[in-house]
């Protein structure tokens, strides 16, 4: 940027200048703020170029360094008046229009920033820059089509330029293509490997394609290049608490502070970390220290909405998640959140809306479909409060909802290929609710295709496949996805197609290698215990559903159905009974819930009288489960009413999906 020219300029300006002491005095100090300005490390940099301007306050090349290492820190205000300074110095115009430009972008005004960055208005030697500002104008009202055409023409001007590069990356990582971004920002990284910001954009794009624990080492070379950056911090306190790094992200928070003890970044991790601890009444507090500044940020107002459910303040809560969730509608876990809070209020009309792109999902996750189950008893519809109770009973472990239903793609893919994704997407996920996946196919392929970079793109072919029962060619799809980005969704998608083909060892090995990067993530937790359940391995499901229980409390009925069934295994009918009616008590319509702690009354003898009511019920809510037929045929068998066991025997028999057959049909010629 200005600093090129500023390093040919200096020896010359010290012999022409008249007040040849002054300019002296003054130019060790301007060239170590242009140093630590070029190594990517502003904050080092503003103290030199301050006693540059108070050894020559005339110097205007000072000044306009000084304005370009304001921008750099994001304070438009200060480094206007600078530039404005160095044009009153005589600073030629051209020199810094790029840099005006960009004050004008900081302050929210891109199409004055476009003007000030014209081609005509900035010297040759900044084109590349002037191109990179335009193009940050022109994403910001809209035109990507020519900001990715200002960021192309910058790199044929200056291919070996780090920071056109991290543009690019940020550019296409906007747009969705995550996998261009990647290479995009490999390259930035290795033109310059010490620049802390393309340190920081590496950490996130490591992250989403690999994980958190990969991307730490990135970020925490970025705070070691620029320890006063807040933004390197709280990106580093972000991958920590990522990782489980509880003490380190406190200190990372606290070194927060010490630069600005006003930080809402700081606050708001330390609210995270009082979160995590239990310790509700504390980070409320601390949250409220952030005084809205943060509320915009998707996780932000998902941590806010999840403290106000936890806290009683369901109105409050609903505000924060219907906003998330208008902001990110493929957010399901906001959304579970926004319904519960809409359950808490008295809206089952409300929790009905927003939970129905999730449940009509074929894989739709229990919680869900208990969630819209008991909307719909209370909107007195039976009928579909049965459905989805039903399907409660018998969820499918680990499936998400088709990525279709989130919208991702077609919010965020803006390239000319795909200019009829906002169509293309949504259109393509009813085709799936519908049954159409057939027809789906082509024009997923198609948009496929036309977005190889995007891992959304991968994912929704691979639901239309899934859907048609092709679970081979969707394991491709979702292995191509996963290959640019490891996220949860394309991992659980993945880990259920391997289960669905067969293929055990490679969904526990891929299961266990998210882990390994995402030790907190509560659904990939969750799908490890029910996998240690599946084979009986009863002491490391326990470890993992006990660390559950004391992150979640009890207000998570999947934990503790699955911690009561765990526990009576391992030889705890007491506790076994308490967590099993802990969940009943939490859900009493969910099927699951009601059948597993029947049975558990059951085998334990502790009442079997209650044990009948209750299997009663969940076949009740649930009349195609086979295995509570099963159950309940034997509890009435062991109370001598064999006749009244036939009929529930007799459906376990014939069920295709039901494990027992051979047993169910054994009981049944014995009565």
């Amino acid at each position: 940027m200005l600093l090129r020219l500023i390093a040919i300029m200096v020896p010359a300006l010290l012999l022409a200048t008249p007040a040849l002491a002054d300019r002296q005095e003054a130019e060790p100090a301007l060239r170590a703020g242009m140093s630590a300005l070029k190594q990517g490390n502003p904050q080092a940099a503003l103290p030199y170029l301050a006693a540059a301007i108070k050894a020559d306050p005339d110097w205007a090349d000072a000044h306009a360094a000084r304005g370009e290492a304001y921008i750099r820190v994001n304070k438009s205000k200060p480094a206007l008046t600078e530039l404005e300074r160095a044009l009153q110095l005589g600073i030629k115009p051209e020199l810094v229009n790029h840099l005006i430009a960009q004050v004008w972008l900081l302050s929210g005004d891109p199409q004055r920033a476009l003007t000030e960055a014209g081609a005509s208005r900035v010297a040759p030697a900044y084109a590349a820059d002037g191109g990179r500002v335009r193009a940050r104008a022109m994403t910001m009202l809209g035109d990507f089509a020519g900001a990715g055409r200002e960021l192309d023409a910058a790199a044929a001007i200056s291919p070996d330029n780090a920071e056109v590069w991290a543009d690019i990356a940020r550019f296409r990582l906007d747009a969705g293509n995550i996998a261009g971004a990647q290479q995009a920002g490999a390259r930035a990284a290795a033109l310059h490997p010490q620049n802390p910001t393309t340190l920081l954009l590496m950490a996130g794009l490591v992250r989403d394609q690999y994980g958190p624990r990969a991307a730490l080492a990135w970020a925490e070379r970025a705070v070691q290049v620029d320890p006063g950056s807040l933004e390197g911090l709280r990106l580093l306190a972000g991958i920590q608490g990522d990782t489980g790094q509880s003490l380190a992200m406190l200190a990372t928070a606290r070194k927060m502070l010490a630069l600005d003890p006003l930080s809402a970044d700081a606050f708001y991790v330390l609210a995270v970390l009082a979160a995590r601890a239990g310790d509700t009444d504390l980070a409320q507090r601390l949250y409220f220290r952030t005084s809205g500044r943060l509320d915009s940020l998707p996780a932000v107002r998902q941590f806010a909405g999840a403290l106000s459910l936890q806290s009683g303040n369901y109105q409050q809560a609903a505000t924060y998640l219907s906003a998330l969730v208008e902001q990110q509608p493929g957010n399901a876990e906001a959304r579970r959140l926004l319904a519960m809070a809409y359950l808490k209020i008295g809206d089952p009309q409300s929790v009905v809306e927003t939970l129905l792109p999730l449940a009509r999902a074929s894989g739709a996750d229990s919680y869900s479909l208990a969630l819209i189950g008991r909307a719909y008893e209370a909107l007195d519809d039976r009928t579909s409060a049965a459905v989805y109770l039903d399907r409660a009973a018998s969820p499918v472990r680990g499936d998400p909802a088709p990525f279709g239903m989130s919208f991702d793609l077609a919010i965020r893919t803006r390239g000319a290929a795909v200019s009829d994704a906002y169509v293309a997407v949504p259109r393509i996920s009813q085709m799936i609710a519908n049954g159409q996946a057939d027809q789906a196919l082509p024009q997923a392929l198609s948009l496929r295709d036309a977005n190889t970079g995007v891992p959304a793109a991968h994912v929704l072919l691979g639901d239309v496949l899934m859907a048609m029962g092709k679970t081979v060619d969707a394991i491709a799809a979702y292995q191509q996805a996963s290959n640019i980005s490891f996220s949860e969704p394309i991992m659980l998608r993945l880990v259920n197609a391997y289960l669905r083909a067969g293929q055990t060892a490679d969904a526990e090995n891929l299961l266990d290698i998210y882990l390994n990067q995402n030790p907190r993530s509560i659904p990939a937790l969750l799908l490890a215990s029910e996998r240690f359940v599946a084979r009986a391995r009863w002491d490391p499901a326990e470890q993992i559903l006990t660390r559950l229980r004391a992150r979640l409390g009890d207000g998570n009925g999947t934990v503790l159905d699955n911690l009561g069934w765990v526990w009576f295994n391992k030889g705890n009918s007491k506790k076994a009974l308490e967590a099993a009616g802990a969940a009943v008590a939490l859900s009493p319509t969910n099927p699951a819930y009601t059948g597993n702690y029947g049975w558990l009354l059951f085998k334990t003898g502790k009442d079997k009288k209650g044990a009948a009511r209750l299997l009663k019920k969940a076949v009740a809510l649930s009349p195609q489960h086979a295995g509570f037929r099963y159950q309940l045929a034997q509890v009435l068998i062991d109370a001598g009413q064999g006749q009244a066991a036939k009929p529930h025997l007799a459906i376990a028999a014939a069920s295709a999906a039901f494990v027992d057959q051979a047993k169910a049909a054994e009981l049944l010629a014995a009565l």
